[in-house]
């Protein structure tokens, strides 16, 4: 957040506070109170029972200007949003909108007593607080709409189904999905046209890539993306699994992995998983992590 004027003397212009919550989960399906309070200098972030505070050194702390601000936005910011050196950090307009549920909004402006502005529109938000998701007991059992672990979320028109991560499709994740599998001989390949996602990485700030594999091959290509200043490989070299980034601006950087179960190199002729992670900060600087080698079939590689 950034508050005050042009007054403050410590800068010519008003600086920029990041406050983190770095150890609690929130992604874990699960309702969390959140609380952002700002009274002059002091401000409080409060996330369930973990709270931060701090206090600003500065001249002004005054939430801009009352005339000239822009509206309030919750879960994200409207693309149409073009006076980027007015934001705090310009980059928020770019970062991909909150995704699940918000209740108990309260949003209110002090001191003259407590008022709370109007709400002026909404974008893509439901009509009602129902929650069609809610499970139902019969005969003793739990009866969930949505069949072999599919994520149900309540919309206006009733309950839906995520399917994405189960092998099962239909309304109610109840059908059988049949596996894509595909082998290749060395000579073959499967490629995606980005083209019109050609601001695909400054638009978002992570970016996860998974594939399964298997081969009794020692060298071989797995993935690549980007050009020449940018890119992404992934590949084996005898037998480790090898990732390999350049981004624009900075050093090449190499990540290799080796199999310690059953011979120490992944060209055994078994299912493997790989996953990279890759993270942008504001700087510019990237960080790769591996996740767990996983036994799920997926794509079968004969190079």
């Amino acid at each position: 957040y950034r508050l005050g004027d042009e007054t403050n003397y410590l800068s010519s212009e008003r600086p920029v506070v990041t406050m983190r919550l770095n150890d609690i989960e929130v992604s874990d399906y699960r309702w969390h109170r959140l609380t952002l309070f700002q009274a002059w200098e002091n401000v409080k972030l409060q996330l369930d029972d973990t709270v931060l505070f701090k206090i600003l050194n500065q001249n002004s702390f005054v939430f801009g200007n009352l005339k000239t601000n822009s509206d309030m936005f919750i879960g994200g910011v409207p693309k149409d949003t073009y006076l980027l050196g007015a934001m705090s950090s310009p980059l928020k307009r770019h970062t991909i909108s909150f995704a699940g549920g918000v209740k108990n909004l309260l949003y209110r402006l002090y001191p003259q007593g407590v008022t709370a502005p109007q709400i002026i529109e909404s974008v893509g938000m439901r009509q009602s607080d129902d929650d069609y998701c809610k499970i139902t007991n019969i005969a003793s059992k739990n009866d969930y709409f949505c069949r072999n672990g599919g994520i149900c979320y309540s919309t206006n028109d009733g309950p839906k189904c995520d399917c994405s991560f189960t092998d099962f499709r239909g309304q109610r994740c109840e059908q059988v999905r049949f596996d894509s599998h595909l082998s290749f001989n060395g000579r073959e390949l499967i490629g995606y046209d980005v083209s019109n996602n050609s601001a695909g990485i400054i638009r978002f700030r992570s970016e996860n890539i998974t594939l399964s594999f298997k081969t009794t091959h020692s060298r071989a290509l797995l993935y690549i993306g980007g050009d020449r200043l940018n890119y992404i490989h992934i590949t084996l070299d005898d037998g480790a699994v090898v990732a390999t980034s350049k981004f624009d601006g900075t050093e090449k950087r190499i990540i290799r992995i080796f199999n310690n179960y059953p011979s120490g190199r992944y060209n055994d002729d078994r299912w493997h998983t790989v996953t990279v992670f890759r993270t942008l900060t504001l700087v510019g600087n990237f960080i790769f992590r591996f996740l767990n080698i996983l036994s799920f079939p997926k794509i079968s590689i004969n190079c």
